[in-house]
């Protein structure tokens, strides 16, 4: 039984966490619920109460998109990129492959509203280490001008700090839920107090390396299976030693594909104790993730590759100035 404490509403909470890791582990010690408490005691004047030790602020999908569809012309806004002919040319995410893929879906038309997911960090605090994250949406409907606006983008969640949590699947997990339900349809009210349903559905996740690896649960970009397209290996040369990123003939490079996916994800997922876990993961460099609940949704190519940190860290001049030095191309 797990055990409770009040709150100043009279409820009863769980005081301690109640998860299992690993609830078929062959030690029956190790079988034992986590128990970090989740809770702690704040005195006010004469009483006590207790709350939650943090807090993950939740704004619902479905209610943002009904808020935004009592916009006056919103909905228009999110129609106009039918109009626009790019004549062949690649000139926004209506022209790519993913977008033409979800035009029609199952034999029928889809699109209503799509969206690209990012996660990012911030310090909120001068001169002290506490990291806060926040998860939000795009609808890539709108027109560029319009698109990145801060009244047209979604803030879905607000990660509670000190550190990056390692695990993000805690907090993906109401979002999908809403996916879910959008991806089926919802009923929206118009300005003009017409409904209407409309569906939605998560194209891409577009953050920066490390984001991404935790959103779509891939290993980090310095394991030896770092790479989240394909299964080219960086193996490590000794204890202490880096990566060997060598080798780049690409064409020998095995892509991951969706089905081995699953199966290394399951395999993981059946994992019995932590060890198991960890040689499963080093071997597919994958991890269990919310968004494989999404049935229309690859995780593989449906993750953008970070090229912006490439360019604004300043990456390409310096790989041009070692090639320089190295005599490997000339001056």
């Amino acid at each position: 039984c797990d055990s409770l404490c009040g709150t100043a509403d009279n409820l009863l909470l769980p005081c301690n966490c109640t998860c299992i890791a690993f609830p078929k582990h062959p030690h029956l010690s190790r079988r034992k619920p986590c128990e970090t408490p989740l809770h702690k005691t704040v005195k006010m004047c004469e009483t006590s109460k207790s709350v939650p030790r943090k807090i993950y602020i939740y704004n619902n999908l479905l209610d943002s998109l009904r808020t935004l569809c009592l916009r006056k012309g919103f909905l228009q806004k999110c129609a106009m990129w039918k109009s626009n002919c790019s004549m062949g040319k690649f000139i926004d995410v209506f022209d790519g492959a993913m977008w033409q893929r979800f035009m029609f879906f199952d034999g029928r038309p889809f699109f209503d509203l799509g969206f690209m997911l990012n996660v990012d960090w911030f310090q909120p605090y001068d001169h002290v280490q506490y990291s806060v994250g926040v998860i939000y949406l795009v609808i890539l409907n709108l027109p560029r001008v319009e698109r990145y606006k801060m009244e047209n983008i979604i803030i879905v969640g607000c990660i509670p700090g000190p550190r990056e949590p390692c695990n993000m699947n805690s907090y993906l997990r109401p979002l999908v839920d809403d996916l879910l339900k959008l991806w089926k349809g919802i009923t929206v009210t118009l300005p003009s107090s017409n409904e209407v349903v409309i569906r939605g559905a998560l194209l891409g996740v577009s953050c920066d390396i490390p984001a991404t690896r935790k959103i779509c649960g891939f290993s980090g970009h310095s394991a030896t299976m770092g790479y989240s397209k394909c299964l080219k290996q960086f193996p490590c040369l000794g204890f202490g030693e880096k990566n060997d990123y060598s080798g780049f003939e690409r064409d020998e490079w095995q892509h991951r594909d969706m089905s081995q996916h699953l199966k290394a994800v399951e395999c993981v997922q059946s994992s019995l104790t932590p060890t198991q876990m960890d040689v499963a993961v080093k071997k597919s460099g994958v991890k269990y993730s919310e968004l494989l609940r999404l049935p229309y949704f690859n995780i593989i190519t449906q993750h953008v590759i970070d090229a912006m940190h490439n360019m604004y860290l300043g990456t390409a001049k310096h790989m041009i100035s070692v090639w320089k030095e190295s005599g490997i191309i000339g001056n």
